[in-house]
């Protein structure tokens, strides 16, 4: 803003400079319009410079915090999610040791219910929308830190392979020992098929029940699915300290 009103000045200087006898004055107001010329280009250069390192600075916060953000949800969907799945496999334990136990007192409900909860599915499906949109934006370079952009990468690997083994168990689900014993008892709810009506081997009393779960591959299929979320859990309990790690790698960049 200071600039044009000096060059309207220098122009005034050079009319009543250039006559003869002045050009050695001439000269001197030429170089130093120059000068001052040269000088407003570095100044807007630099305000520019200033500028953009303020916008980029402003997108790196916006990027942690948003990063943040998605991983304290990690954080608090992995406990929840924990809790869930360490409550399944309690229960599928004692349901299979219950069917043993001839001391335990079971009804066909109790039996039914057990049964159906064995199987309860749970879904864990990390937030990963800021890191994803960082890397096909190329935002991700504003944070120049190696070990965090290791750790991510090895949380969204790692996420991959986690949906993996869900599929397993969801496929596992509608194939193998467990469509046998469905052939059998219909609904896994209700021991009942499609129709609604039950299957008269499995209605008689709860001894019936019992030892139809007694049965060697009808037991195997439960431990089966009890193994499964075991493995799932360790996996679950890994992430979650990937997690925990991620948070205080990015509160270290604040």
């Amino acid at each position: 803003s200071m600039v044009f009103p000096m060059l309207f000045i220098f122009r005034k200087l050079r009319r009543s400079f250039f006559q003869p006898g002045k050009l050695r004055t001439y000269v001197a107001y030429a170089v130093g319009e120059i000068l001052l010329i040269v000088i407003g280009i570095l100044i807007a250069v630099q305000i520019a410079h200033w500028q953009e390192i303020r916008r980029l600075d402003q997108q790196r916060s916006e990027l942690i915090e948003n990063l943040q953000s998605d991983f304290q949800t990690n954080l608090e969907n992995l406990d929840e999610t924990l809790e869930m799945v360490e409550g399944n496999m309690a229960h599928i334990d004692a349901f299979l040791a219950n069917i043993f136990d001839e001391d335990k007192h079971l009804t066909v409900e109790d039996m039914k219910e057990q049964s159906t909860r064995s199987f309860a599915p749970f879904v864990f499906r990390p937030l990963l929308g800021a890191y994803n949109t960082a890397i096909s934006s190329g935002t991700m370079t504003l944070i120049d830190d190696p070990d965090l952009n290791e750790l991510l990468l090895d949380y969204q690997e790692r996420s991959g392979r986690f949906d993996h083994y869900n599929d397993m168990a969801s496929s596992e689900f509608f194939r193998g020992g467990v469509l046998d014993i469905r052939k059998q008892v219909g609904s896994l709810a209700g021991f009942q098929p499609a129709g609604g009506t039950p299957r008269k081997e499995l209605t008689y009393s709860a001894d019936v029940y019992r030892e139809f779960f007694k049965q060697k591959d009808v037991y195997a299929v439960y431990e089966n699915f009890y193994l499964m979320k075991q493995l799932r859990w360790n996996f679950l309990k890994d992430l979650k300290g990937l997690t925990e790690d991620i948070l205080v790698a990015l509160e270290v960049l604040e």
